[in-house]
C-alpha cells in the first residue's frame, strides 16, 4: 500500500488519527516539507516490519 502527499488511499470520510510527540521530535516533524506523507510512510513501514501489514 503506497500513499502520496495528496492522500492517495484515504477519503474525506476517514477520521484522522492525531498523536502528540515530545518537543524535540515535534520540532523535527513540523520542519518536514511533506510531514503527512512522511509520517504515513513511517507508520506503514513500522506495521510491515512488525508483520501487521503485508508490503508491496
Amino acid at each position: 500500500m503506497k500513499f502520496q502527499d495528496t492522500g492517495l488511499g484515504t477519503t474525506n470520510q476517514q477520521q484522522p488519527i492525531s498523536t502528540k510527540y515530545p518537543p524535540d521530535i515535534d520540532k523535527i516533524l513540523r520542519s518536514l516539507p511533506n510531514r503527512s506523507e512522511k509520517i504515513r510512510q513511517w507508520v506503514i513501514e513500522g506495521m510491515q516490519k512488525e508483520g501487521l501489514l503485508v508490503g508491496d
